[in-house]
């Protein structure tokens, strides 16, 4: 048979391509060759000492029976993760750690579904849920400046006017040090999640975020904000600037004594739903720490579930719809249980 002929049998087999190019007609047919990449892989595999691990009696100091993995070459113990992935080199496991440390996880499904505006209420230095619904990734890894920070209230009994604004400067940590520094603010009626918006990162780092905080801050109450006072009366059309709610006061649950109810309910207290419910725990806490300063006694706040605005009068725990004109008393209860 002709040499070309050989050629054209051989080209019509599998493998052609490598079989072909490592013919020698002077030679003969000597059979396949590894010649294929997966073929010289497995081969480089099996005769490779480096990446050849036996396993030893297992160890069981610990009290549970865990398998040694050592090289065979110089009987070191090898990690399981390497002896699995020989690949996964230190440098490239260091580079993933970089990596991870710098895009950790994001917030969860359930912080990005609607939030009840019971969550949103929050101390001043805990992030503001509503931030959750700008950037959660942010969000997640923002903190509250440790000084940088007001809730504020804005209460005119006389022309039932209550609206609340607080502001947060928030500081994210970078890759390599240093921080990110931006500006949060919500506000809006008492009762309801109001609006939002967030500001920077700020070229001028923490100093420009302060000066843009300072500014805002006393725009909304005619204060500088390093003359500012906690509690102090506010000027008028001013925002006051609010005590901040402690912590550790115990959670209460609100009720209100309904009687002679027009779709035939029995007289008796019944709960508030979980958003009201969470605004007045709010408002009571703010009346506290103001040690029950007359001017917080009554809120004006608007119901997101009925649409009403109610006057809250804190003083003599009863509410009154601004509508319809009708009074009932309220209580708070630290068990969970209605007043008896």
């Amino acid at each position: 048979m002709r040499h070309s002929r050989r050629l054209q049998i051989i080209s019509r087999s599998k493998r052609s391509r490598n079989l072909v190019s490592h013919y020698d007609p002077a030679a003969g047919w000597a059979g396949p060759k590894l010649t294929s990449p997966r073929r010289r892989v497995k081969a480089r595999k099996a005769t490779s000492p480096s990446t050849r691990v036996i396993p030893t009696p297992a160890n069981t100091s610990n009290g549970f029976a865990t398998p040694n993995l050592t090289n065979q070459v110089n009987n070191t113990i090898v990690s399981p993760v390497f002896a699995c992935f020989p690949k996964a080199s230190a440098d490239v496991l260091k580079k993933r750690r970089i990596v991870k440390a710098r895009y950790p996880p994001t917030a969860t499904a359930g912080k990005l579904k609607e939030t009840p505006t019971a969550k949103y209420f929050c101390g001043e230095t805990t992030v503001d849920q509503a931030m959750f619904k700008e950037d959660a990734s942010l969000a997640s890894r923002a903190k509250v400046h440790e000084n940088l920070h007001a809730r504020l209230a804005l209460v005119d009994q006389s022309k039932h006017k209550d609206g609340f604004y607080i502001l947060q400067v928030l500081a994210v940590d970078v890759l390599f040090g240093g921080s990110d520094y931006y500006l949060f603010s919500r506000w809006g009626h008492t009762g309801t999640k109001g609006q939002w918006k967030l500001e920077g990162p700020y070229e001028g780092g923490e100093i420009e975020a302060e000066t843009v905080f300072a500014r805002t801050f006393e725009s909304k109450t005619g204060v500088a904000w390093n003359k500012a006072v906690r509690g102090a009366p506010p000027e008028a059309e001013r925002y006051e600037f609010l005590q901040s709610v402690p912590r550790s006061r115990e959670t209460g649950s609100w009720f209100y004594y309904l009687k002679n109810d027009l779709d035939g309910k029995p007289d008796g207290w019944y709960e508030y739903d979980e958003e009201n419910a969470a605004e007045v725990e709010e408002l009571f806490g703010q009346y506290q720490a103001s040690n029950c300063a007359a001017r917080l006694s009554t809120r004006f706040v608007q119901s997101s579930s009925s649409g009403f605005t109610y006057k809250v009068v804190l003083g003599t725990m009863t509410q009154q719809n601004t509508r319809t004109g009708k009074t009932r008393p309220i209580q708070r209860t630290v068990t969970g249980l209605p007043p008896k």
